[in-house]
């Protein structure tokens, strides 16, 4: 084999891999990005209160948890 050729096969080899690398992590499935997305979200709460004229005439509230294990209920169990 030349040097030409053994150069040709390496940058080749160096192109597919980085067309590979590109694939996995710019073209992911949505399930596995929802999953990173939702790891960086802090657990907590946050209370809103509505005001109209100085007087409140409303609230509302909104909480984040994380689920660390998620499984499928047994069968016959219906309290989900």
């Amino acid at each position: 084999m030349t040097r030409r050729t053994w150069a040709v096969a390496i940058l080749g080899a160096w192109a597919a891999s980085l067309g590979w690398l590109v694939k996995r992590e710019f073209f992911r499935p949505t399930g596995t990005r929802l999953a990173e997305a939702a790891l960086s979200v802090p657990p907590g709460a946050v209370y809103y209160r509505l005001d109209v004229g100085g007087r409140q005439v409303g609230f509302a509230s909104s909480t984040t948890t994380r689920i660390t294990r998620c499984r499928p209920p047994a069968s016959g169990d219906t309290s989900a």
